[in-house]
C-alpha cells in the first residue's frame, strides 16, 4: 500500500499517513464535517451564552474534551446501536439570545393530551426558560429556577459546578451539552415534599429557523421526597 493512500481508523472516520523521512509513518484522524462543525461554532457563539468568567472556563475545557473524543461511533459499547458519527452529517446553529413570543394556546396545541394534564409546567421555547408559561414562583417544598440565571449569578461562587459532572470525562454528548447548553432548570426538591402534581418540563421550538437547541435540568431531591417528573418535547 502506497502512504499515498488513506487509511481506515473507525468506522467512519479516516487517517492521513504520512512518512518522514528515515522515519516510522504517522497515522492522524480526520475529523467528520459535523465534528469539525460543533468545534468551529463554538468559538463563535460563545461570547453570548449565559455564564461568568469560570463557566466560560468550564465551557471552553468541555469543547476541548469533545474535540479530542470526536462523535461516538460503534465501536464504543454505550453507542453500539446508535453511530452517531454516521448518522449526523450536518449541524444547525446554535440558539442563542433569541427571544420569541409564544401563546398558552399555541402551547397547549404542541402538547395535545398532555395540556390537560394537572401539572407544574416549567416551559423553555427555543433554548430559553419563559417564565410566563411556567408555574414556578411560589410552589410550597420546591425552590429554584432556570439555569442560565444560575450560571449568570456573580453572587455564586460555585456556579460553574452546576456543569461539571465528575467521573464523566470520557462522554462527547455530555461535553457538548456543557459547552453549549443555554438554560434549563435548576431545582431543589425539599426532603420529605410529597408534590401533589407532578412537573412537566416542556421544550418548545418555535420552527422560524431550524436551531440546535441544547438545555440541561439540575435536580436536587432530598430524602424521603416524592415526585413525579415528565419531559415533553
Amino acid at each position: 500500500m502506497s502512504m499515498e493512500q488513506k487509511l481506515p481508523v473507525s468506522p467512519n472516520a479516516e487517517a492521513e499517513a504520512e512518512r518522514p523521512a528515515g522515519g516510522p509513518a504517522r497515522v492522524a484522524a480526520l475529523k467528520s464535517k459535523a465534528e469539525q462543525a460543533f468545534t468551529d461554532m463554538f468559538g463563535d457563539v460563545a461570547g453570548s451564552l449565559p455564564g461568568r468568567a469560570d463557566v466560560a472556563e468550564a465551557r471552553e475545557a468541555a469543547i476541548g474534551r469533545f474535540t479530542a473524543l470526536g462523535l461516538p461511533h460503534r465501536r464504543i459499547e454505550a453507542w453500539k446501536y446508535t453511530d452517531l458519527r454516521t448518522v449526523l452529517k450536518d449541524v444547525l446553529p446554535p440558539a442563542t439570545g433569541e427571544t420569541v413570543s409564544v401563546e398558552a394556546a399555541a402551547l397547549n396545541a404542541a402538547l395535545g393530551p398532555l395540556a390537560t394534564l394537572d401539572a407544574i409546567r416549567v416551559v423553555f421555547v427555543d433554548g430559553a426558560y419563559c417564565k410566563e408559561l411556567s408555574d414556578l414562583d411560589g410552589l410550597e417544598g420546591i425552590a429554584g429556577g432556570p439555569l442560565a440565571a444560575a450560571l449568570n449569578d456573580k453572587g455564586d461562587a460555585g456556579s460553574a459546578d452546576l456543569l461539571r459532572l465528575e467521573g464523566r470525562d470520557d462522554d462527547a454528548v455530555l461535553a457538548l451539552n456543557t459547552a453549549y447548553v443555554t438554560d434549563g432548570a435548576v431545582l431543589a426538591i425539599a426532603g420529605g415534599a410529597k408534590l401533589a402534581k407532578p412537573l412537566l418540563f416542556v421544550f418548545a421550538r418555535t420552527g422560524a429557523k431550524p436551531r440546535l437547541v441544547t438545555t440541561r435540568n439540575v435536580l436536587s431531591i432530598g430524602a424521603g421526597a416524592e415526585a413525579t417528573l415528565i419531559e415533553a418535547y
